[in-house]
């Protein structure tokens, strides 16, 4: 390649879909009736959009640093399975509910990302939804997706 060419850097684009899924998401938040339902969405809406600003500038900044850098596809293919198990969990969480569909994702994407320990996958599984139904369910009275079998 000549010294003319710059490599795309596909991070930008990461940048704009996180900016765009985020002022969707943010739209959306503002269309909820009940105000305090809206606080949390809102919260993660605008924290996207700065860690994603963020995340751009230091691109900016790295850019100038760096002298030339090859695109590496090696983990496309953890990427793309992941992005499988990813889609499988939100059709599973409609039919199944949240509180089943979440460890068992939680489990399985540790497992193919590498974790070895079986009692941080056992542990991590269970805490992660024991925590979101004491937050979101007991403290908020706000539901999650219950399934078929709640």
């Amino acid at each position: 390649m000549s010294k003319g060419n710059k490599d795309f850097n596909y991070n930008y684009l990461s940048v704009l879909f996180i900016y765009l899924i985020s002022i969707i998401f943010l739209i959306s938040a503002f269309q909820l009736k009940d105000v305090g339902s809206r606080v949390v969405p809102i919260a993660i809406s605008i924290f996207s959009i700065i860690l994603a600003t963020i995340f751009f500038l230091k691109m900016r900044m790295d850019q100038r640093r760096r002298t030339e850098e090859k695109f590496d596809f090696s983990g496309t293919k953890t990427a793309v399975k992941m992005g499988i198990v990813m889609l499988l969990y939100v059709l599973f969480t409609e039919g199944v509910g949240f509180y089943i569909a979440t460890p068992i994702f939680l489990a399985i994407s540790m497992i193919m990302l590498g974790q070895k320990n079986k009692k941080t996958v056992f542990l991590i599984s269970i805490l992660i939804p024991l925590f979101v139904w004491v937050f979101f369910d007991y403290m908020l009275n706000l539901r999650v997706p219950e399934g078929i079998f709640f």
